[in-house]
């Protein structure tokens, strides 16, 4: 068996952290990042009259926008999956959802329209919303082999 990093122990490989691939978030964050720079530069540059006309509610609706979206970005790009050995767990900037393979009916996965795929796992309790792992995420064998211990659902 691999060695796990945090513990020091050689018999699991669990938890393993997955997070977006780090081309993809130096991509998404830098177009956040320059969506809000060119915004702040522009405003900046009609205030003080080098660029016609004065600023105006359209650019203040334009920098609004901009900062809504980069934070969208930086939302999607900074959630992280734990997967341990008997449970899996979301972790965002608000909150932390984790199920156990008990409370776990199964797994879908949904394809996207550009042949992107993204893993959806279904609780056994009708009242908790389905799980949909971020689609962005580095996958490994270890979370391949994880995912084919729960049963694939159709549909």
């Amino acid at each position: 068996m691999i060695e796990n990093r945090e513990t020091g122990d050689s018999s699991s490989v669990y938890p393993r952290i997955y997070q977006v691939d780090p081309n993809t978030w130096r991509v998404l964050s830098g177009v956040g990042l320059a969506l809000v720079s060119l915004f702040i530069v522009m405003a900046i540059l009609r205030l003080v009259g080098i660029v016609h006309p004065p600023l105006g509610k359209g650019d203040l609706l334009g920098l609004l926008l901009s900062l809504a979206l980069a934070f969208g970005l930086f939302f999607i790009v900074n959630r992280m999956v734990i997967l341990r050995e008997n449970a899996i767990e979301i972790v965002t900037w608000f909150s932390r959802r984790r199920l156990t393979r008990q409370e776990i009916l199964g797994y879908r996965v949904q394809v996207g329209s550009r042949g992107g795929m993204r893993y959806i796992i279904v609780p056994r309790d009708d009242r908790k919303h389905p799980m949909r792992l971020p689609g962005l995420l580095r996958h490994d064998k270890y979370f391949f082999a994880w995912m084919r211990t729960i049963q694939q659902l159709q549909g």
